[in-house]
């Protein structure tokens, strides 16, 4: 982790999907990918290690660039990860329907 400290780019297997994703960072114990089939996602490393064959390309011609780009621990966007309790402590679907505007009203 603390060797690489660039984004690079790997080919990863999900389920038999083999594609290109961005490795954006690493902490200790998870990888944050930018997928372009899955958006920005994290994996802890035995997951991610299930998926990458081991292949990656990294641009080092330009490291200040790339360090700077690299997001280490707490710096990772709130985005990577769902805000599960939302939907949980808010009304369901149901009970607020009935309030929305019909169709014709848009």
């Amino acid at each position: 982790k603390e060797k690489v400290r660039l984004p690079m780019i790997v080919l990863l297997d999900i389920d038999g999907f083999r594609h290109f994703v961005l490795i954006k960072g690493i902490s200790d114990s998870e990888v944050l990918v930018g997928d372009p089939a899955r958006g920005l996602k994290v994996y802890s490393y035995s997951r991610f290690s299930e998926y990458w064959n081991g292949t990656a390309f990294v641009i080092r011609s330009h490291l200040v660039q790339g360090r700077d780009g690299f997001l280490g621990d707490g710096h990772w966007p709130q985005v990577a990860r769902a805000p599960m309790q939302k939907g949980l402590s808010g009304p369901s679907l149901g009970h607020t329907l009935p309030y929305w505007p019909s169709t014709r009203e848009w």
